[in-house]
C-alpha cells in the first residue's frame, strides 16, 4: 500500500509522493491520495515546499500571483479582502502596511 504524506502528491509516472512546489499545499493523507497540489487561494502563501497548508498573509499585504510571498499594497492603497484598494478621494495611506485609509485634514 502505497501511502504519502500531507504535503506531497503521487505522481504516476515516477510511481513516488512528490512533495507540493512552494505556492501549492496538499492535507490529505488518506486514499485515494491526491495526484494533484492545491494552489493557496488569494491572500495566503507557502515560501517552501512540501506544505500541508498555506499560511495568511498579515494585514495590509497581499499574495502574489504565484502565490509564494505576500506583498505589500503600495502607498496609497489599502488591502481588503486579499486585495489592495485605491484609497477614495479625501483619503490616504502613508504606509503600506494598513487595512484602512486615513482621513485627509481639512484644507489638504
Amino acid at each position: 500500500t502505497i501511502y504519502c504524506e500531507a504535503g506531497t502528491y503521487f505522481d504516476f509516472d515516477s510511481n513516488l509522493c512528490v512533495s507540493c512546489p512552494a505556492g501549492y499545499f496538499s492535507n490529505s493523507t488518506t486514499a485515494p491520495f491526491p495526484i494533484t497540489c492545491k494552489k493557496c487561494v488569494a491572500g495566503k502563501y507557502t515560501s517552501t515546499e512540501g506544505n500541508s497548508e498555506c499560511f495568511p498573509c498579515t494585514i495590509g499585504k497581499f499574495s502574489n500571483t504565484e502565490r509564494t510571498s505576500c506583498d505589500n499594497c503600495a502607498a496609497g492603497e489599502y488591502s481588503s479582502n486579499n486585495e489592495c484598494i485605491q484609497c477614495e478621494s479625501g483619503k490616504y495611506a502613508p504606509i503600506p502596511l494598513t487595512d484602512d485609509c486615513l482621513t485627509c485634514s481639512a484644507g489638504s
